[in-house]
């Protein structure tokens, strides 16, 4: 009974993404059928927003809203100028819906090299994303971009 309720899941999937699809192909438009790119960068300040020195190694995450449940679709670590990208899938923007998504970067725990944000109660940086535009990309033909809004400081809710 277990397998059925899988193979039922993954049928009513396809199904949605399939139209999803074809309604936004039968009304001409470009849609979510390509991949993409959400670029930022990562800077040692208080709020975690550039410019300040740059804040390499650090895993941020791309962060959506499901149905009232976080879902990350992805991740990537700034390089040694702060900045990151990371590639989301073909699709992915028409299953989450971008525009409920949000990069996070926890601190202190993943922001330790940072003096501005290891003073105060522990959080997240969070920046809802916008999209920039389509551009050819080599590697994956056209992509759609995003980017950061800006980081703010998020604290964590006090333990009961």
């Amino acid at each position: 009974m277990g397998s059925y309720s899988y193979a039922a899941s993954a049928l009513f999937l396809i199904v949605i993404l399939l139209l999803a699809t074809a309604n936004q192909l039968a009304n001409g438009q470009q849609g979510n059928l390509l991949p993409a790119n959400v670029s930022g960068q990562l800077c040692c300040t208080s709020t975690g927003t550039c410019p300040g020195p740059a804040l390499p190694g650090v895993l941020v995450s791309l962060v959506c809203d499901v149905l009232g449940s976080d879902v990350t679709a992805g991740q990537a670590t700034t390089n040694t100028s702060g900045n990151f990208q990371m590639y989301i899938p073909l699709f992915m923007d028409t299953i989450l819906g971008f525009s409920m998504c949000r990069v996070i970067v926890p601190y202190p725990s993943r922001t330790a090299g940072c003096p501005a944000l290891a003073t105060g109660p522990a959080g997240l940086l969070e920046s809802p994303i916008q999209f920039v535009g389509v551009r050819l990309s080599g590697v994956f033909g056209l992509v759609r971009n995003y980017a950061l809004t800006g980081f703010i400081r998020v604290p964590l809710p006090a333990p009961a």
